[in-house]
């Protein structure tokens, strides 16, 4: 790039700013597309874009190119700029596929605790939407131990304790449900069960009948 081409450059970013401090819409997304052309990543591009749709309030436009420059990290391997994006999209809307692309993304990289944590965030998701279904397949899909899901298990279901609004049969369930994933370990169910006493004593009268039954 000569000097004349710089400084072009350097005057359309001036422009820009300038367009998006002004609101002037339009103006911003035609010096946007004179820009895009010295972009050598397509990403980068989309992801600008996005945010200059943002700076206006344009959220369901932010998404839709959020999305595609997402995508367009993970086909160029820049997988941790894909997941920056997927985390930010999902500041925009609170979406579990934004969660689960995620995932998929750490397992890939074999980063297990964040693949854990993204995990842990999407079952808190799910448990406010009272999905525990849902949670219980995609829990299953996950690479994680048994020990793993039995302590995310327990974590969903006292934070289930902590909501009102979580209705007593998808408590029971998770307290079933969870019961299932502890019975490698005695000691930790008799701490369970020992918790879900001073919380239900409705469901610890169950959860003691259901493991006498297995």
């Amino acid at each position: 790039m000569n000097q004349v081409q710089a400084d072009k450059y350097n005057i359309a970013w001036f422009r820009l700013a300038e367009c998006i401090s002004r609101r002037e819409k339009e103006r911003a997304l035609g010096v946007y597309r004179l820009l895009s052309h010295s972009f050598d990543n397509v990403a980068v591009g989309h992801q600008l874009e996005g945010d200059i749709l943002r700076a206006f309030d344009d959220i369901p436009g932010a998404i839709n190119i959020y999305e595609k420059a997402a995508q367009a990290y993970e086909d160029q391997n820049q997988s941790m700029q894909a997941v920056a994006v997927y985390d930010h999209l999902f500041t925009l809307q609170d979406s579990q596929v934004y969660l689960e692309k995620i995932i998929d993304i750490f397992a890939q990289l074999k980063k297990r605790q964040q693949m854990f944590c993204y995990i842990k965030h999407l079952c808190h998701l799910l448990l406010k939407k009272q999905a525990i279904n849902q949670m219980i397949h995609l829990l299953n899909r996950f690479d994680m131990n048994i020990a793993q899901k039995a302590l995310l298990m327990v974590d969903v279901t006292f934070e289930a304790y902590k909501d009102q609004l979580i209705e007593a049969q998808t408590k029971m369930q998770l307290v079933q449900e969870t019961l299932d994933r502890l019975m490698y370990d005695t000691q930790l169910m008799r701490q369970f069960l020992i918790r879900i006493k001073t919380l239900d004593e409705r469901a610890y009268a169950m959860a003691c009948a259901y493991v006498q039954d297995q």
